[in-house]
């Protein structure tokens, strides 16, 4: 890969989009291709990224779940088209089809399992539970849920899935989920410095989330409940990561031993779903997105949440991978993600653009609201060249708010996201839900999903 024109492109999308800290890198089979990393760990204990700095790598902890998964498959403890119930028998739902759930629905999301939405995830996050039965008590709580659709007929992604899959995967070996994870896969890929476990960071090496309110700031509640641990609780480094991109190069195999095998693999990147359109999610695999960049088939996961946005991508015909981590939530991704594929691929690439929520948070910071109402309506009617107005972008920047109950922001941003698209109902809900924050303060207690938390 050239390096020089992807270096340049990363650093301008790091300095136009504000990112606080950013290591991106790629291998391909003769080892690693570029490396490059920016910024800090913390904008309130600035001390700088680098190739060891651990971040969580949120949802991409996924499809190490599906690669277990498979490991025990192949060890015989685990059958893919097994019910749930089969090994966990106090699971259930507050619906009889519950009992059609397979393991092999979990993976790919076909389970019909509900998700739980931003509030939600925040309150969960907010009251942490670290205890090693942390997650078959959040499994047994989903006894009041509803399935979303019949289990293996329509795509729902589902977070609570693959909680599921986690404490299967600790039941039948009889060993706590992180420690599992830990011993039998990330450790033999070589993966030194990653867990699931928050407790085995170093403090001095972590990577701290950052949210948009619209001032940067580092998230104050650092998202940790072990319940959610399987879908989005994996630390990693920069270095361990293109270790995982090594290991997929080698097809399960390191060190002549082998992991998974390369039929585990082409099973979990085997469509059983139509997602998006194309680059990336054209199609859901199992604990994987599968698609193509500029006609190379490429398989991927990204993660996005409470100040942090990560993706990782593999392409498998090219033998090349890269990962892009960063400690703050946003749209950038897209921006890295496309200039990472167009080096894999060997496609050139133009100037990246920056997205109206960048100029949104600069305009209130230098005039308030008035401001920012101004600078929106002239962004939207007319957009200048360079300038991404999307709906999407918005909407996230509201979640960096409603995450760091930053509430009167976020009220004021959901009328301006309301007035641009008025058709949204989640977030007319979203926008009740703030303002019975400011009436009634957070100390009363808030109904959500209709599970009191």
């Amino acid at each position: 890969m050239k390096t020089e024109k992807l270096s340049t492109t990363i650093q301008q999308i790091f300095t136009e989009w504000k990112i606080p800290g950013l290591a991106v890198g790629s291998v391909d089979e003769n080892g690693l291709t570029y490396k490059q990393t920016l910024g800090v760990q913390s904008i309130d204990e600035p001390a700088e990224v680098d190739e060891n700095t651990i971040f969580c790598i949120a949802s991409i902890s996924k499809s190490f779940v599906a690669l277990a998964i498979m490991q025990l498959v192949e060890r015989g403890f685990l059958e893919l088209d097994e019910y749930v119930v089969t090994y966990l028998p106090y699971f259930k739902l507050d619906d009889d089809r519950f009992r059609k759930i397979t393991l092999r629905m979990l993976l790919g999301h076909m389970s019909g399992m509900p998700d739980i939405d931003e509030g939600e995830y925040s309150t969960l996050m907010e009251n942490p539970e670290t205890d090693d039965d942390a997650l078959e008590r959040f499994v047994r709580a989903m006894a009041k849920l509803q399935l979303r659709s019949e289990p293996g007929t329509k795509l729902y992604y589902s977070n609570l899935g693959y909680s599921i899959l986690g404490d299967i995967i600790a039941k039948q070996t009889g060993m706590v989920f992180e420690t599992y994870l830990k011993e039998f896969l990330l450790q033999p890929i070589g993966m030194k410095d990653s867990t699931f476990l928050l407790s085995d960071v170093p403090k001095n090496r972590l990577a701290l989330p950052h949210l948009r309110t619209p001032v940067m700031k580092v998230n104050q509640n650092y998202p940790n409940h072990r319940g959610d641990s399987p879908a989005s609780s994996l630390h990693s480094t920069l270095n361990d990561m293109l270790t995982f991109g090594e290991f997929l190069i080698n097809r399960g195999t390191m060190h002549g031993k082998k992991i998974v095998s390369a039929a585990s693999l082409d099973l979990l990147w085997t469509a059983v779903a139509t997602r998006r359109p194309p680059p990336f999610y054209e199609k859901m695999g199992l604990g994987w997105m599968l698609g193509h960049f500029e006609g190379e088939k490429v398989v991927s996961h990204g993660g996005m949440g409470f100040g942090w946005t990560d993706f990782f991508m593999f392409f498998p015909e090219l033998n090349k991978a890269a990962v892009m981590m960063s400690n703050d939530e946003s749209y950038s991704r897209k921006q890295i993600n496309h200039a990472l594929a167009s080096e894999i691929t060997g496609h050139d690439y133009s100037a990246v653009d920056v997205s109206w929520t960048i100029l949104l948070c600069d305009a209130y910071l230098q005039g308030g609201y008035d401001a920012v109402t101004k600078t929106a309506k002239e962004l939207f009617v007319n957009p200048p060249a360079g300038i991404s107005v999307d709906q999407d972008e918005l909407i996230n920047l509201v979640f960096n708010m409603v995450c760091a109950r930053s509430h009167e922001e976020a009220v004021f941003f959901l009328k301006l996201y309301l007035s641009f698209y008025p058709n949204d109902t989640e977030a007319e809900d979203l926008l009740r839900r703030e303002r019975m924050y400011l009436d009634h303060g957070e100390a009363n207690q808030v109904v959500y999903g209709g599970e009191e938390c």
